[in-house]
């Protein structure tokens, strides 16, 4: 770490797991953290679908989630 608590991977282990612009950070247990790149964390983790999708940003951000037209 520098001495603005940054860390400097090399390129190859960049380009290994794919980190462009945007990177997942995941902690993990105890002090460590894994860094991923978003579409390869969700291809074998995430979620699969857009209503799963849909259904995690509701919960998320606190939205009610409704079924059929009585609000369940």
């Amino acid at each position: 770490m520098d001495g603005q608590n940054r860390i400097l991977l090399p390129k190859i282990l960049l380009e290994y797991a794919g980190l462009k612009d945007e990177v997942l950070y995941v902690q993990a247990s105890g002090k460590t953290l894994e860094l991923w790149n978003p579409e390869r964390y969700n291809e074998k983790y995430g979620l699969q679908t857009n209503e799963a999708i849909d259904a995690f940003d509701a919960a998320f951000y606190g939205e009610g989630l409704t079924e059929g037209d009585n609000g369940r």
